[in-house]
């Protein structure tokens, strides 16, 4: 989908005045969710970073996973981040294979199966 930009006209009853012509509402409607979505992303992702950083700096999660040691809580709050660097890879040339369609049902069918298995956890 490519958004048409409106075309600019002269309103046959005032000269000085510009209307708008065209699909602007569609257009507006696409930029403004290129810009929102990618937010969204970003703010979730921080959420899961801070909930990171939350679990590492209560003790007894720390003892239940057996770290003993300021490296092993480096490691353990940066795996997740190499992982999404790793993934991100990944995925740009699965896109390119498969389409970024068929990437993105993908994508949704494991976060649905992610929920389901969260929620069912005991």
């Amino acid at each position: 989908y490519v958004p048409r930009l409106p075309s600019v006209a002269m309103a046959d009853d005032d000269a000085s005045a510009p209307q708008l012509r065209g699909s602007w509402g569609q257009a507006n409607w696409a930029i403004i969710m290129g810009f929102i979505l990618p937010a969204l992303g970003g703010l979730l992702f921080g959420y899961d970073i801070g909930a990171t950083s939350g679990a590492v700096s209560a003790d007894q999660v720390l003892r239940d996973m057996h770290v003993h040691s300021d490296a092993m809580v480096g490691v353990l709050t940066s795996v997740s981040l190499y992982g999404a660097l790793l993934a991100s890879g990944v995925l740009f040339f699965l896109g390119d294979r498969i389409g970024r369609k068929r990437e993105m049902i993908g994508a949704a069918a494991l976060y649905a199966a992610g929920s389901a298995a969260s929620a069912l956890a005991p």
